[in-house]
């Protein structure tokens, strides 16, 4: 017996336990069943071998006003609620939208316990354009297979820009290159604990300040000292590396051979401050060669 497309999707996402879905997997989706004709081992009522744009709108349309999904208010025909799934993690959303951001920095923080800071933007990284659209093409080919030319398809993966979901202001940082996450859950990411930390030192401004990043790296740093020594050491910057060791040796009295090479990195005779936002102060670290302007 054939199965229709609309029933095929139906059963897939019954199937699945994803609350939300985007129009680009959806299409994918639709892509792949007209190119494989079958579904859970029964033929389906399709015979093109590649769906135009009209059967993607079609098909699209069909689920909506069966009520399989629902457009989300705030991306209408961008982003759609499965079977009226719960939602209620704004930055669940944000992932599902950016296949290739992640949280990080206050809301990393949050995520990690590492703030009694509550904020009140969600704080993301994604990448530049130019590294967005080439992690996007190389998705849409691990996506839709060998067999499938990508370069007939009728959509595209794109970038939406998030500046806001509902009341909740979006802040993206984009810098050149992605820094380490980890999965949580179907959709969401949350840059890696070490990240979090290194991202304190090269953005004190989205984690809170220099004072709230002393005061977390006080806290925390004993707990997580490997993880913020691995991670500055493979990915930070030489000033990173300065300012993580006077907070890591002299405020926190963590002693490690890591820091001693450190040191390599200083600047005699430099102007390098702890707080790279404020004027330069007097207070001095000779070993480290910088201001404590904090």
């Amino acid at each position: 017996m054939l199965v229709s497309l609309h029933e095929a999707i139906t059963r897939f996402l019954a199937k699945s336990s994803q609350s939300v879905i985007t129009d680009y997997q959806l299409e994918v989706l639709i892509c792949l069943f007209y190119h494989k004709k079958e579904y859970d081992g029964q033929p389906l009522r399709v015979r093109k071998d590649m769906p135009e744009l009209s059967d993607y709108n079609r098909t699209i349309d069909k689920l909506i006003n069966s009520g399989v999904i629902k457009s989300y208010i705030h991306f209408p025909r961008k982003i759609f609620t499965v079977f009226d799934r719960e939602v209620s993690d704004n930055r669940t959303i944000i992932c599902s939208i950016d296949p290739f951001c992640y949280i990080s920095h206050l809301s990393a923080m949050e995520y990690h316990g590492l703030t009694y800071r509550m904020p009140k933007m969600i704080f993301i990284t994604s990448p530049g354009m130019k590294l967005w659209k080439s992690l996007a093409s190389e998705r849409v080919k691990k996506d839709l297979g060998e067999d499938i030319d990508i370069h007939n398809l009728p959509f595209r993966l794109q970038k939406i820009p998030i500046k806001k979901i509902g009341k909740t202001n979006i802040n993206c940082y984009s810098p050149e290159s992605l820094g380490s996450f980890k999965n949580v859950g179907e959709y969401m990411r949350v840059a890696t604990i070490g990240r979090t930390f290194l991202d304190m030192l090269q953005n004190s401004d989205l984690c809170g300040g220099t004072h709230h990043v002393v005061e977390v790296f006080e806290e925390y740093s004993e707990k997580y000292s490997e993880l913020i020594i691995s991670e500055v050491e493979r990915h930070g910057k030489p000033i990173d590396k300065v300012r993580a060791g006077y907070i890591l040796e002299e405020i926190c009295n963590i002693k490690s051979a890591v820091l001693e090479n450190w040191l390599n990195y200083v600047q005699r005779g430099g102007s390098r401050k702890l707080d790279p936002h404020e004027g330069y102060s007097s207070t001095y670290s000779a070993r480290w060669c910088l201001s404590i302007n904090i």
